[in-house]
């Protein structure tokens, strides 16, 4: 669960998510019970272990990543700088900037208006 959301935090430094998408991910994550703060490895040795993933081929780490709430992708384009900070800020607990987040849970579940349709 932790390393979803260094993927939707990654998502967001790559301008793919914004600050809520994020939050509402962690928020779900959080009332399901799931961990939201990842083991203190440090950066480096994340990026060491992420190195021997199934999704490397000839030597490029490819990630799931969030172009959008419900839009998933694997790729190739994040810089090794911004996975550092996704990593760093999911081993710290934080994970964007503050915000509201929703108190009940139609807030929570209501649909995001940048979701496409049919994905709500």
């Amino acid at each position: 669960a932790a390393g979803t959301l260094m993927a939707a935090d990654l998502s967001r430094r790559m301008g793919w998510l914004g600050d809520a998408d994020v939050a509402r991910i962690r928020l779900i994550h959080e009332r399901a019970g799931l961990p939201v703060v990842g083991p203190t490895l440090g950066a480096e040795r994340y990026l060491e272990l992420m190195s021997h993933d199934k999704k490397v081929s000839d030597g490029t780490l490819r990630l799931v990543l969030l172009k959008g709430l419900g839009r998933a992708v694997i790729s190739a384009e994040a810089m090794p700088a911004q996975m550092r900070a996704s990593i760093e800020a999911i081993e710290s607990g934080c994970t964007c900037s503050v915000i509201t987040l929703p108190t009940s849970c139609s807030e929570l579940w209501a649909p995001n208006p940048r979701t496409p349709a049919g994905l709500t």
